[in-house]
């Protein structure tokens, strides 16, 4: 809603043009007045306000802001965004933080499956499919690796996410684990050797342990891939001051995993878990009444990225462009001044 109001919001160039159209006028008619005063000479003092009066005038002020915004809504466009006005891109550049799902930042078809080391063969296949269903109930990157093994999962009693550990659950009566070493450790299950752990988490692969009961079951190998789009935006967004907020229920999906993979700075990444009913939750699922039209996307999380980086680089450009064109009117005046009281108005 209000999209021709935001649109027609004033900007930076309109509001000092309002400021300096005034200023210049009053000071162009003070300089004439002195100019006569000190030098007795009408011509000189009718050329010095002329000129003064041509200097004042903040000519570059209309395209100082316009340009950008166009280039700008060219290059949105084109990723899938667009932004309304000055008044949009002022909004978005004072983000400091995006809040992005594990399911947006890898989609299905990210996180492959390598294989599985078995601990216990007997009951294997119950604590995978428990295993699966958990995945499913919490959501996020994991759930296409199982879809590819199920069809039909069992129902899930209940489902919690342990921050930076993983995942636990009740199926069918029985606790399931998924999750790192230290998840097995504070629920009293054996971890294998770091040695085991170790031989497989290569690169970008990492392992998740599946333990159901009490016992360990198996250990998921995983490769995860970053896409090249979003590498570049998330850098972008880094160097630009904003931290990227992970909503995951993956303990594989920790800020130093996110670095990197991504190549950005530990600092800039902050993991919070899904499914705790927080209001990461609630901004990530639930649908808003209709909001003020300053930005909108077609629904990729690499177009809201780009949206919020480039609305912050062009807010500094037109921030610098205003100041000079405004700088340019101070000294113009100045310069004029000067040379009406040393005779230079002529030449």
């Amino acid at each position: 809603k209000r999209f021709l109001q935001i649109s027609y919001e004033p900007d930076p160039a309109e509001t000092s043009s309002q400021v300096l159209a005034p200023v210049g006028l009053i000071s162009s008619l003070l300089l004439c007045v002195v100019a006569l005063v000190i030098t007795k000479d009408a011509s000189l003092a009718i050329t010095a306000l002329a000129a003064s009066c041509c200097v004042c005038v903040a000519v570059m002020n209309m395209l100082a802001v316009n340009l950008p915004v166009s280039r700008l809504s060219h290059r949105l466009r084109r990723r899938g965004a667009m932004v309304s006005g000055y008044e949009g891109i002022k909004r978005m550049s004072a983000v400091n933080a995006v809040l992005v799902d594990s399911t947006e930042l890898f989609p299905r078809g990210t996180v492959v499956l390598n294989g599985v080391k078995p601990f216990k063969q007997e009951g294997l296949e119950e604590a995978v499919l428990a295993a699966g269903t958990l995945v499913q109930q919490l959501g996020g990157p994991l759930c296409g690796v199982f879809e590819q093994v199920f069809s039909e999962l069992p129902e899930v009693e209940k489902a919690a996410f342990e921050a930076g550990n993983g995942v636990v659950g009740t199926v069918d009566g029985k606790e399931v684990l998924i999750g790192s070493r230290t998840l097995l450790t504070a629920h009293g299950v054996e971890a294998p050797e770091q040695n085991v752990e170790s031989q497989y988490t290569t690169g970008s692969r990492q392992i998740l342990y599946v333990a159901m009961g009490g016992e360990l079951y198996a250990m998921f190998i995983l490769t995860y891939n970053a896409d090249r789009k979003k590498k570049a935006e998330l850098q972008n967004m880094e160097m630009n001051g904003v931290s990227l907020i992970l909503r995951s229920a993956d303990p594989n999906l920790t800020p130093q995993f996110i670095s990197r993979l991504f190549g950005i700075d530990a600092t800039a990444v902050n993991v919070i878990g899904a499914g705790q009913d927080g209001p990461a939750d609630h901004l990530v699922n639930d649908t808003a009444d209709r909001v003020d039209a300053y930005a909108a996307t077609k629904g990729r999380v690499e177009s809201m990225m780009s949206l919020v980086s480039t609305c912050i680089d062009e807010k500094k450009n037109i921030s610098f462009i205003v100041a000079m064109q405004n700088a340019a009117v101070v000294i113009g005046f100045v310069l004029v001044a000067f040379l009406t009281f040393v005779a230079g108005v002529e030449q």
